[in-house]
Formats: C-alpha cells, sequence, structure tokens
C-alpha cells in the first residue's frame, strides 16, 4: 500500500523542522551567536510549536467529521465516536497552550511535588491521564479498524511513538547530569520531531 501524499507530507515537514532546528543550533554555536528561537524545537509560540498544534488539529478534524456523522445526541451508545476529535482537540490546545506544564506548575507550587525534577510535576498528573483517554479512543475507534491489520499496526505505532516521544525522552532528561545540555537538547529533538512523525 502507497503512503498517501498528504501522510508524507506531514512526515517531510516534522522531519525538516528537526534538521532546522539542529542546523540552527550547529551553526549559530560555530559563529558564537544565540540560536533563533523561531526555530528551536521545544519552545513555545514558534514555527516548530504552531506547526505540531496545527497538524494535531487536523487529525482532530478528521475525527471530528467521523463522530459528526456517527454520534447521535439521543442514543448514548454512539457517543464514543465523537471522542477521538475531542482527544486529539485536547491535544492540538495541549501543544498550544501548555495545558500540561501549567498544569504541572499548578501541582507543584501547591504540593512539591516534582520540584527536584528537571520537567517538573506533569509526569505524574498528564501522562496517567492522557494515557487513560488515549485507551478511550482506541476502544472508540476498535469499530472503524477492525479486520485493518495494516491501519491497526501503523495506529499502534503511532500510538507507542507519541507516548515515548512525549513522555519516555522528557522522563530520560530528568536522569541526564543538570550541567550536560546538550544530552537534554537531542532528548529534545527526538521528542518533538517524534511526537510529529507519531501524529
Amino acid at each position: 500500500m502507497r503512503i498517501p501524499l498528504p501522510i508524507l507530507f506531514l512526515y517531510a515537514v516534522g522531519i525538516a523542522l528537526g534538521a532546522l532546528a539542529g542546523l540552527n543550533y550547529a551553526v549559530m554555536s560555530a559563529l558564537g551567536l544565540e540560536r533563533f528561537d523561531f526555530l528551536r524545537l521545544g519552545v513555545e509560540a514558534n514555527l516548530p510549536s504552531w506547526y505540531s498544534t496545527v497538524q494535531l488539529f487536523v487529525v482532530a478534524l478528521v475525527f471530528g467529521l467521523i463522530g459528526w456523522r456517527d454520534a447521535v445526541w439521543r442514543s448514548p451508545r454512539t457517543w464514543p465516536a465523537a471522542f477521538p476529535g475531542l482527544f486529539f482537540l485536547l491535544l492540538s490546545l495541549d501543544e498550544g497552550a501548555q495545558v500540561h506544564e501549567r498544569l504541572g506548575w499548578l501541582v507543584e507550587a501547591q504540593t512539591g511535588l516534582g520540584s527536584s525534577l528537571l520537567t517538573g510535576a506533569w509526569l505524574f498528573i498528564a501522562v496517567p491521564l492522557y494515557a487513560v483517554l488515549m485507551l478511550v479512543s482506541a476502544r472508540a475507534l476498535w469499530p472503524y479498524f477492525r479486520g485493518r491489520k495494516r491501519v491497526l499496526a501503523l495506529g499502534a505505532a503511532g500510538c507507542v511513538l507519541f507516548i515515548v516521544s512525549a513522555a519516555g525522552f522528557e522522563a530520560l532528561g530528568n536522569l541526564t547530569d543538570p550541567a550536560n545540555e546538550s544530552a537534554r537538547r537531542v532528548l529534545g529533538v527526538f521528542e518533538e520531531v517524534g511526537e510529529m512523525v507519531a501524529a
């Protein structure tokens, strides 16, 4: 089965943004200048974060149209059809508005949880919550994907890559030496590019 051109385009843009971020770092470091924030991965309100936000919104829109078609207000058993679109809309809002980071800051300020970690407290709250929402979305999509082995395999691979990228690489940053900024930058590139490719 050939990969559709729009999907190849999304892959190419995600990888290109990772390459641009690496080039930005290499060139500006060689020149002894500050990197352009507009191209940095892991920085908010710039090209990679805007692209990731829009990409997740497009996925939400596709699933939302399916939900609009199949979910009937007076038939609660059809409501799960709307859930995948809402889940990806939440991911898009999170990417654009730093929802999980803000939640982590709030919890850390109130309880001190995660204060010893570079990532803060969000890993303890957002990862379990999003994992549950992802499982519920997968269950809602099962009737559409049942019997389609290739689609199921690609969907499972995308979910695993998203989890590893969003939570795994972020968690690994807590194990690096605080003085080793280069290691955290490399992990950050894998995290952000992995999320874009997974989406």
